[in-house]
């Protein structure tokens, strides 16, 4: 009886030694959980103002050092500062040419050996003798795109030319810093993840993970967009076939000015005459036709009238 009495209280210490042990590894989950909610988010969340923060005042004090930078050493400075910069740079050309085939070949070859790619080409009036238009849209990398803006240049007469360039490096280096913030809180709630028991937790806690990586994957997906708009530049380029070239009225003096005036206006006559000439041919038929009809009408009408006359 003493023996029985004496595996019954050694039964009952070891179920209240396991659910202490239990209630423990729960409360230690619990107490990480709220760490995780009070102090390590709002670790994090300072951590990224203050790394945001400074990556900006790093980016604004480059870009103010590159500009007052003076004297001997200036050149290698600027140099490392573009460096480190992120510029978003688009060019737009628009160009005439007598030679449209060739011109758009040439330009296709130079898109290609220059290790760019065509976006976009689009063409109209194939089937025309000449006022043919082309349009490319084309992506050059950003270190060659003076050079190929240069080749551009040389293939046609260029009627208007914009460029343009926009710094989005204080934008790049608050999204790579909310990337680093993310990816903390996305490495300690796996943590608490592995850790936690309670159901309700977990679902808290995954609900939480999900959010973090969607902000990540779009966070994500805007650097690589701004990387590629960064190496390689957009350059649009559109050619129209003339006959002849728009003349620079701007480059001209007063007599160039009357000359080429002058010359326009014969150049217009001569096309007017040349246009009829071409009128009167294709339309020779029909005006034969209706001036033989026009004839015997004017001839029936004399006959009648002197008719009449006689009577």
């Amino acid at each position: 009886m003493k023996n029985k009495f004496k595996g019954i209280i050694t039964l009952i210490l070891v179920c209240v030694l396991f659910t202490a042990c239990g209630s423990k590894s729960n409360k230690e989950v619990e107490e990480d959980m709220v760490s995780y909610e009070t102090e390590d988010v709002t670790y994090d969340s300072s951590e990224s103002t203050a790394q945001s923060t400074t990556d900006t005042a790093i980016a604004e004090e480059s870009a103010n050092e590159d500009k007052t930078t003076t004297g001997s050493d200036s050149g290698e400075s600027a140099i490392k500062v573009e460096a480190n910069r992120k510029i978003i740079r688009n060019v737009s050309l628009e160009l005439e040419t007598q030679d449209f085939d060739k011109v758009v070949d040439t330009i296709e070859a130079e898109i290609t050996s220059l290790g760019g790619y065509a976006e976009s080409i689009e063409m109209s009036d194939l089937l025309s003798s000449t006022n043919r238009y082309c349009n490319i849209i084309a992506r050059i990398p950003a270190a060659k795109l003076d050079s190929f803006v240069n080749k551009v240049n040389k293939t046609g007469n260029v009627v208007s030319k914009n460029m343009s360039a926009e710094d989005v490096t204080v934008n790049y280096v608050d999204m790579e810093s909310h990337v680093k913030v993310l990816k903390v809180e996305q490495k300690r709630l796996l943590e608490l993840i592995e850790k936690a028991v309670d159901l309700d937790s977990i679902i808290l806690l995954e609900n939480r993970l999900s959010e973090i990586r969607y902000e990540l994957e779009s966070y994500e997906s805007q650097l690589k967009t701004y990387d590629n708009l960064v190496e390689y530049s957009t350059v649009t380029v559109s050619i129209q076939e003339v006959i002849r070239y728009t003349s620079h009225v701007e480059k001209e003096s007063t007599w160039q000015q009357m000359k080429s005036g002058l010359k326009d206006t014969l150049y217009d006559i001569k096309d007017n005459f040349t246009d009829f000439i071409i009128w009167v041919t294709s339309n020779l038929p029909y005006i034969i036709f209706w001036g033989a009809i026009i004839v015997v009408g004017i001839v029936v009408i004399k006959k009648k009238i002197k008719k009449s006359n006689n009577q």
